[in-house]
């Protein structure tokens, strides 16, 4: 299957370009995916702030599952709009408030144990964390309350404990705060990015349909290039004996490889709604091959057994997260060649080239 694919990819490489890019369905965009997926975000968070409640409210060892199946929902609704690089994420650093990573030098683990030496409580009231470190503000953070090596503190009754549990509070209201503050902004009539994604031409953001799927087009090929670059080469290192597991994101939870596969699907629904459409009149051929592309990355990310630390240190499972390296890197090209070049469209700043 791999070789199909590489095949269809060498195959397409040089195929012709339109002079003139097409219309793109940017309101449909807005309001079936942009705007749908980040009132998911905001669901799951809330969910997960209702989960740390309970648990802090009488500590048990079923309410701890019930916050950690929580995390991984939120984890997923968050990969589900992870390329959605633009917008009210940009906003007051919002993106890493969200989840602070890549984390090289494990600043969270460091200042959780500060947090738990010293046990501040300025940082548990409410609101309290909007100004904090933004290393302590996330999704990692809860990570290593709910999964690391001393989570079952947070129900065992003692005052270690209590205090665990209140920070744990403390920063799932955060999380849902800026959850609900980016679907709010993406729903309002008055905020620039949506009003631009309902009438491209009159906004002041854009200059028409075109440019604002170029933006769209960058960041699907900014987050493929993260997952690559990001999330498994540094683990994969040069080969088994030089993997390096603890670089693994999501590691604690074993949700590497589940955050990857949450992120390919979103992205090929983003697609097939602003891309595939004008794709498909354009190059049929090229229209095809994206989404068998889409598919099968999807489908390699799902298929490698065991967490994503685990798979590159063995030889065998290894060559699988090998091929999805692969593939996400085919995807990412296509994009950024052939489809840009097939619909007429100009790619924009990808963060991660560096300013």
């Amino acid at each position: 299957m791999l070789r199909t694919f590489a095949a269809g990819v060498a195959l397409l490489w040089a195929a012709p370009a339109l002079a003139a890019a097409p219309d793109f369905p940017t309101e449909t965009v807005l309001t079936d995916h942009i705007q749908p997926r980040h009132a998911a975000l905001h669901q799951s968070a809330d969910r997960l702030h209702e989960a740390a409640a309970t648990l802090c409210a009488g500590p048990a060892t079923a309410d701890l599952e019930a916050v950690r199946a929580a995390y991984h929902d939120a984890m997923d609704a968050w990969a589900g709009v992870q390329h959605v690089t633009y917008g009210p994420i940009e906003n007051f650093n919002r993106r890493f408030r969200l989840q602070f990573w890549p984390d090289p030098r494990n600043v969270v683990e460091r200042e959780l144990g500060a947090l738990l030496r010293e046990q501040p409580t300025d940082i548990l009231a409410e609101n309290g964390l909007t100004f904090a470190s933004v290393a302590i503000q996330g999704l990692p953070m809860v990570e290593r309350l709910t999964f690391g090596a001393e989570a079952d503190a947070l129900a065992d009754g003692t005052d270690d404990g209590a205090y665990r549990c209140r920070l744990l509070e403390a920063v799932t209201a955060n999380v849902a705060a800026i959850a609900e503050n980016l679907e709010t902004n993406w729903r309002e009539t008055d905020d620039p990015w949506p009003a631009a994604f309902r009438d491209p031409a009159a906004a002041d953001l854009v200059a028409d349909d075109a440019d604002l799927a170029g933006i769209v087009l960058t960041g699907l090929t900014t987050q493929l290039q993260s997952i690559r670059d990001q999330r498994l080469l540094p683990v994969m290192g040069d080969s088994a004996e030089d993997a390096d597991p603890a670089k693994a994101e999501s590691g604690l939870s074993g949700r590497s490889l589940r955050g990857i596969a949450a992120s390919v699907e979103a992205m090929a629904d983003g697609f097939d709604l602003m891309f595939a459409p004008a794709l498909a009149n354009a190059e049929p051929e090229l229209a095809d091959l994206m989404g068998r592309a889409f598919t099968q990355t999807r489908a390699t990310a799902q298929g490698i057994d065991g967490p994503l630390g685990e798979a590159v240190t063995d030889p065998a499972r290894r060559a699988e997260v090998e091929k999805l390296a692969t593939q996400v890197r085919a995807l990412q090209q296509l994009l950024a060649t052939r489809v840009a070049s097939a619909l007429g469209l100009s790619l924009g700043f990808n963060s991660l080239d560096g300013d």
